[in-house]
């Protein structure tokens, strides 16, 4: 390993103004030893060799090998006496047998699972004590059932909800139902609708704590496949997002590499990839970047293997919370020199291979957390108050709704600062929000809570204001985004079809628009889901752009924002301008409507002030 490096610099929890802040996996190490008493997720993400290829079974993959060589361990090195700890079985892995009519489908984790039509049955057997079933959910898809050990009277029926665009936010728990003693047990997937299933994961005394390892490899993918011009990062994140790991460990490369990508290329795509990764996560998560061996059949690469190894390296010295393992070094040059065994073929580890990953990155991970393995607490508080900047036409925080009590519904939701302060209004009491004073789930802020989950109303706020706000303007929204198939704020209802909107376009992605959700009046950013987060949209002509918490900022210089419809009238709060549908699940703290474009500085102070009063910034973490 090469020597680390601290560097200088102005930090964060995540982003562009971030710097490394030495090895240490700060996220990982601080989740680990709670696995104990909760449940601590890690996603690995790869091509075929994560994915299993070379392994005789899922059970002696390197991501197979990796939950059982970290669990039954302290920090010290002390053997625990924990249970075994389940396994991740996707449905694209060996060992299930099926009837009917099934097909490979890009969705969920690994960008691929199984399209069962109505009949098609999955099963397989393991060594178990229950299990959770990880499949897709939304619009077109239907209902099936699990069947446990062939027994007619252990069936449950699986219905998922059909709302929205389809997504990878299904799982189901059997354990709940039937309790089973540990043992080979048999479950059967039988597709009563369409079902997209990913696989199952099954359990093994991990049902409420644990640690618990999950497989997003994809066989044939590369650096590019993870960023937004590529077709796996918004299947996996979406997943991510419900699963909310501590630790994604990726090691892709090897297609690159025998590809001819340019080092170069392929470290803006890690890096893309990084940052995209974590727009899913509400909990800060430590990445493990692994430089894994040289692939044996490329006679003549295009670039030296230890150049990707390289661009790793860098990715780790300069972004925070982000280690790198290079491996390589353990694997023979050559099948006559493989004396152990540890190639399958020239591209792929046997089991003996796939032992070794796993024990080299486990122990890897459970490396002592070092001295400045965590942003410092010592950093100056941004100002000013956006609500104090010029031309704020109006704003809303759910602390001024404190008098109501946790889990009442909000009729009214007055503004507290403004040229034109007005209330967001729903008389409706089966369309009110419920406001949520207790924090949960990272949250540290009140906030009003927009299920978006009725079948044909959902929760809905609006108001008009004494003037059209036409751009240039900017809305500013601090929210958690819970379901991508509507509209994060458009319009009054009122004057329906006038609106400056944030939309739901599919799993990751809005659509920015004015007047129009089509181009060139409207554009596509990545968004993520499941965080809390500072969303800032900018309508300025050639000068629009989108910011948001941890990430760039996105330019948008080809949105036209001369429309006649662009423009806000009033604003509406998850739903759209006509208050006729586009119901958004999102959770919603502070709202900001400006009749003028804040500069890009004036943006970032917005996204660094939030982000310190609520602790979305990660600073404190540490009295170091």
């Amino acid at each position: 390993m090469a020597e680390r490096k601290t560097l200088s610099g102005r930090r964060g929890l995540y982003g562009p103004q971030d710097e490394a802040s030495g090895p240490g996996l700060w996220a990982w190490q601080r989740a680990w030893p709670r696995r104990l008493f909760e449940k601590v997720n890690v996603v690995c993400v790869g091509s075929s060799t994560t994915h299993g290829m070379g392994a005789s079974a899922p059970e002696y993959s390197w991501v197979g090998r990796l939950g059982y060589m970290l669990r039954g361990v302290d920090g010290s090195g002390v053997l625990l006496n924990t249970a075994a700890g389940g396994i991740h079985y996707r449905a694209d892995h060996g060992g299930w047998t099926n009837t009917g009519t099934l097909a490979d489908t890009a969705a969920d984790l690994g960008g691929n699972s199984k399209d069962m039509t109505a009949g098609a049955t999955m099963t397989r057997s393991c060594v178990c004590d229950g299990f959770e079933v990880i499949l897709q959910q939304g619009a077109g898809i239907g209902q099936c059932s699990l069947q446990l050990d062939s027994d007619p009277a252990k069936v449950i029926t699986i219905t998922p909800s059909t709302l929205g665009s389809a997504r990878a936010d299904g799982e189901f728990s059997s354990w709940v139902t039937y309790p089973l003693a540990r043992g080979v047990h048999t479950v059967k997937m039988t597709a009563i609708g369409r079902t997209v299933l990913n696989g199952v994961y099954a359990t093994d005394g991990d049902q409420l704590t644990g640690l618990r390892v999950y497989n997003a490899g994809k066989s044939g993918s590369v650096s590019g496949d993870y960023t937004t011009t590529g077709a796996l990062w918004a299947q996996n994140a979406a997943r991510m997002g419900q699963l909310q790991p501590r630790l994604i460990v990726l090691m892709v490369g090897s297609n690159d590499y025998s590809t001819g990508v340019a080092p170069a290329t392929y470290e803006a795509n890690v890096r893309a990839a990084v940052r995209l990764m974590r727009l899913s996560n509400n909990a800060p998560v430590s990445v493990l970047l692994v430089h894994s061996y040289r692939r044996l059949d490329i006679a003549s690469p295009t670039y030296a293997w230890s150049l990707y190894g390289e661009a790793l390296q860098r990715i780790a010295l300069d972004t925070v919370d982000v280690d790198f393992l290079d491996v390589s070094a353990h694997w023979p040059v050559s099948r006559a020199a493989d004396w152990e065994g540890l190639f399958y073929d020239d591209v792929h580890c046997s089991d003996r291979g796939h032992a070794l990953m796993a024990h080299l990155i486990s122990e890897y991970l459970k490396r002592g957390a070092t001295l400045r393995s965590a942003p410092p607490s010592q950093a100056s508080a941004p100002s000013p108050d956006p609500a104090t900047l010029s031309g704020l036409v109006s704003a809303w925080r759910a602390s001024d709704l404190n008098a109501l009590a946790d889990a009442a519904l909000v009729a009214s939701w007055p503004a507290y600062a403004g040229s034109d302060q007005k209330t967001l209004a729903q008389a409706d009491a089966n369309r009110q929000p419920t406001f949520r004073k207790t924090p949960t789930d990272f949250a540290r802020n009140p906030y009003v809570d927009f299920d978006g989950n009725a079948s044909t109303l959902g929760d809905l706020m609006t108001c008009s204001f004494t003037s059209r706000v036409n751009p240039p303007a900017t809305v500013v929204i601090v929210a958690r985004l819970r379901g991508h198939w509507g509209s994060m704020f458009s319009g009054y209802q009122g004057a329906g079809g006038v609106y400056l909107t944030l939309s739901s376009s599919s799993e990751m992605q809005m659509v920015m628009g004015g007047g129009s959700l089509s181009t060139p009046y409207a554009a596509t950013v990545q968004t993520g889901r499941s965080r809390w987060a500072v969303y800032v949209c900018r309508w300025d002509g050639a000068n629009s752009a989108f910011f948001q918490s941890h990430y760039p900022k996105t330019a948008l210089p080809g949105l036209d924002t001369s429309h006649a419809n662009a423009g806000l009238p009033g604003v509406t709060l998850a739903g759209n301008s006509a208050g006729s549908g586009s119901w958004n699940r999102q959770d919603v703290s502070d709202l900001l409507v400006f009749n003028r474009a804040l500069s890009d500085a004036e943006c970032e102070n917005v996204l660094a002030w939030y982000g310190r009063k609520y602790g979305f910034d990660g600073v404190g973490r540490s009295s170091v």
